[in-house]
């Protein structure tokens, strides 16, 4: 199956194959394996993240190089959904596999920012309430309420789910997920 990522049951490989999937799946092609995943949307997108997933390693890495600069927004997401796509499955990619991953903080903020609004709150299904985020390296908070402080990463490793994020603070232990 491969190196396991932070994308619970996704290996890395998996994650990938979530990543190319706008490149190798045609809108009639999504709306059809939607259908046939009897509306559930998440398991559609499973099912073809594993099975891109299978291409070998060079055809994906084609795939990511080739398509790096085509402009791709999720439905319902724009072009910021696209960027925390991409930057919270690399830092799923990323941190299991001992990479220290560069990203700029403008992005971060912005990706930070998404993660916090109430429609990605809600996909995410993560509760901030009754919490202010502090970002230790960079001149960004949230809310209020019990401190929780990390870096830029390991707050968009939190406010998204992902386990191993490293935080501090009265009410870490509400965001915090065991690996």
């Amino acid at each position: 199956m491969g190196r396991s990522s932070l994308c619970d049951a996704w290996s890395v490989r998996d994650v990938v194959g979530h990543l190319v999937m706008p490149f190798t799946h045609s809108m009639p092609k999504v709306l059809l394996g939607v259908l046939k995943a009897r509306g559930n949307w998440h398991r559609f997108s499973e099912g073809a993240a594993r099975e891109n997933g299978r291409r070998p390693t060079g055809d994906l890495v084609a795939l990511l190089r080739e398509h790096a600069d085509d402009p791709w927004a999720p439905p319902g997401g724009g072009l910021i959904g696209a960027l925390t796509d991409l930057t919270v499955h690399s830092l799923d990619i990323a941190r299991p596999s001992g990479i220290d991953p560069e990203i700029a903080d403008e992005t971060a903020l912005a990706v930070l920012d998404n993660l916090v609004s109430p429609k990605a709150r809600k996909a995410f299904d993560v509760d901030l309430s009754g919490l202010l985020l502090e970002s230790t390296d960079a001149d960004w908070r949230h809310g209020a309420g019990r401190p929780v402080r990390g870096t830029t990463v390991d707050l968009i490793l939190a406010v998204s789910g992902r386990a191993g994020a490293l935080l501090e603070g009265e009410g870490a232990p509400t965001l915090e997920r065991v690996s």
